[in-house]
């Protein structure tokens, strides 16, 4: 389908299935490559978004918390888009592989149409599907696999760790297979994601079965520390068992029970859990290393990286995603409590006013900006780094940069656009939306952001150069300051 943006036309070919339809016996399976077809396929629409069962919840801007259109099992689809006549003209150009945030819970490639981005660029864009929620993020194999020989139970391979990423995986698989024929390089992919698709990527930077398949990587508000134990992700497994009446002796209900049936035990698994990820990908041992401290002990590959958060991130889930993360000053504490002891909690809180802007720093820096910071830090000790921090936010919300905030820059929601048109009287704001997407889409093409744009020095742990993303940019040296130092290296994560 072929499409005009303000940069020129692009072409889209949305709903491509890159995997087999994960169904029936084979939920809760690895997924493995779609057959091959014959004739002539409809992909003019947009595929349906994985099965989800999160309320729409209004955001500033017009964007929305949820989706809306049809949901289903049989979602691992892709949408590509090229700049026009690229899958003809018999050249590779460079790939830009996006990976959804939403929590793990809800989200689609739909909502981004990369047909922008791809026209302005030249270069193919590639929005992923993956399983969410339980179906994609439930450790089954401690809760129902055959424990030895001669016992009930299933077979271990028939429920592996984090289907939802190795779903990515294959993705990434298919890309490198199947991109060359719309015009893409499958040399030069870049992937990247935002919220739970960042750390998506920050995790895939740790496992072996991603390894070649990515040559950049751009992590925008989401590192390791998203993830979780597997202590935490089987004891999840196990409620959620229960609720479906499943156990070792009585395994079948994983496949008997409908969509709906698994998205409402797992709305009740939630349930008990408020201000907190019910769903995320766990340190398996596997795919992922087995913990945290291994991750970061893991070399990550040898791509460049752009890294990233936003100065608020906090304050939406204070004010629209209520029950996602921690809210409070008091549930930030425990968590950091549990992780740290209570000398350590106590020292990290000190850095942080009893106030408003100490709560947004904070919840911002816990769950955000430091795991970040630390992923750099390790990162660009072998390979080049680049880091930003926004501090744009539309005033008229009081928000302040908030998370997602930059989505609202990089690509282009029409109800977003035409708001910020209202709200932007002297253009500045279109002209930092422009600076974002000429460094990304340069980081993109060339694995470094544009020189062209303005300075942007690589990040070190000595000067900690970071480019302050505002209705004027600026490079600063350490913009967290005393607040990052206090935290010594230490990430929390947070169940």
């Amino acid at each position: 389908m072929r499409r005009s943006t303000p940069h020129g036309e692009a072409d889209s070919w949305r709903g491509v299935p890159y995997a087999r339809p994960p169904v029936g016996e084979h939920r809760f399976a690895a997924a493995v490559p779609h057959e091959p077809w014959t004739g002539v396929r409809d992909a003019t629409g947009p595929g349906p978004a994985c099965a989800q069962r999160v309320p729409v919840v209004p955001a500033p801007l017009g964007l929305v918390l949820g989706t809306t259109g049809r949901r289903t099992e049989d979602c691992l689809t892709v949408d590509v888009h090229a700049p026009a006549g690229a899958a003809e003209d018999g050249r590779r150009r460079p790939v830009l592989v996006w990976v959804h945030g939403g929590a793990f819970s809800s989200g689609s490639a739909g909502e981004y149409d990369g047909s922008h981005l791809a026209a302005r660029g030249d270069v193919v864009v590639v929005c992923v599907n993956y399983r969410l929620g339980m179906l994609g993020f439930a450790d089954l194999a401690d809760v129902v696999a055959r424990p030895g020989p001669g016992r009930r139970g299933v077979d271990p391979e028939r429920v592996p760790s984090n289907v939802g990423l190795r779903d990515q995986v294959l993705a990434l698989e298919w890309v490198r297979d199947a991109v060359e024929a719309f015009g893409g390089d499958p040399a030069r992919v870049t992937l990247a994601g935002e919220s739970a698709g960042s750390a998506s990527v920050a995790l895939l930077m740790t496992s072996p079965a991603a390894r070649g398949l990515f040559a950049g990587a751009v992590c925008q508000s989401g590192a390791l520390s998203i993830a979780t134990d597997r202590e935490d992700a089987t004891r999840l497994a196990r409620e959620l068992c229960a609720q479906l009446g499943v156990s070792r002796e009585e395994p079948e209900g994983l496949w008997r029970a409908s969509t709906r049936e698994v998205l409402r035990a797992a709305a009740a698994v939630s349930a008990t859990r408020p201000e907190g990820l019910t769903t995320r990908p766990w340190f398996d041992g596997d795919l992922l290393p087995a913990s945290l401290p291994a991750a970061h002990a893991t070399s990550t590959p040898p791509v460049p990286l752009l890294s990233g958060s936003n100065r608020d991130e906090h304050t939406l889930f204070r004010r629209f995603a209520r029950d996602v993360l921690p809210e409070t000053r008091a549930r930030l504490a425990q968590a950091l409590d549990a992780a740290a002891g209570p000398e350590e909690t106590d020292r990290i809180l000190s850095a942080y006013p009893r106030d408003e802007r100490g709560l947004t720093d904070l919840g911002s820096h816990l769950l955000f900006t430091v795991p970040g910071i630390h992923h750099s830090e390790a990162h660009a000790r072998t390979s080049p780094t680049w880091r930003y921090r926004v501090d744009w936010g539309p005033a008229a919300f009081g928000l302040g940069a908030t998370h997602g905030v930059e989505l609202y820059l990089l690509w282009p929601y029409a109800p977003v656009r035409r708001a910020l048109q209202r709200l932007d009287r002297d253009g500045r704001v279109a002209d930092l939306a422009d600076r974002v997407q000429r460094h990304w889409l340069h980081f993109v093409r060339h694995g470094e952001p544009d020189p062209a744009v303005g300075p942007w020095p690589r990040y070190d742990a000595e000067r900690r150069s970071t480019l302050v993303l505002d209705l004027e940019d600026r490079v600063v040296e350490d913009p967290e300051g005393e607040q990052r130092a206090v935290w010594g290296g230490r990430d929390v994560l947070v169940h």
